[in-house]
């Protein structure tokens, strides 16, 4: 599917985005997407608006849209796998890279090393889960979503 479909209310909203005006950007994307709601971009851009706010769960449902609309979207599969980091959903994070990894994109390679980053965090848990530890592990964590906003893929 052809992702570079710009329309005016679009660039608006993407240049919100890459200035830090992260609520005006969500506004105007859905705006766009009630013109168009079958913009499987503008829906990857509504996600990674979201996400700099910290909504994590309405990033992965943007997201997911993006994704309905098309399977093969790797920057989209690529966000919503970082999204599920930050929500600390680590399994679905994996499914997601993974998804990226087996289509052999440019995107396989980074996906490659966030799916790394997300076992690794994943057995974190799980051995703080068996020793009853509740302490909150922060080490891997912070590497897997440092600069998510940063690293979040576009278009």
């Amino acid at each position: 599917m052809n992702h570079s479909g710009e329309k005016p209310l679009k660039l608006q909203g993407r240049a919100y985005t890459e200035s830090g005006q992260d609520e005006k950007a969500v506004e105007v994307y859905r705006l766009s997407l009630a013109d168009d709601p079958y913009d499987a971009e503008t829906y990857n851009w509504l996600g990674i608006a979201l996400e700099n706010l910290g909504l994590h769960q309405a990033a992965i449902e943007s997201y997911g849209k993006a994704i309905e609309m098309d399977p093969v979207y790797e920057k989209a599969l690529y966000n919503r796998g970082m999204a599920h980091n930050q929500a600390g959903n680590f399994p679905a994070s994996i499914e997601d890279f993974t998804a990226v990894v087996n289509m052999n994109s440019p995107v396989s390679q980074r996906a490659r090393m966030q799916r790394k980053w997300a076992y690794q965090s994943l057995m974190v848990e799980i051995q703080e889960t068996q020793t009853g530890n509740q302490t909150t592990q922060t080490g891997n964590q912070t590497v897997v979503s440092a600069g998510h906003s940063r690293t979040a893929l576009n278009r």
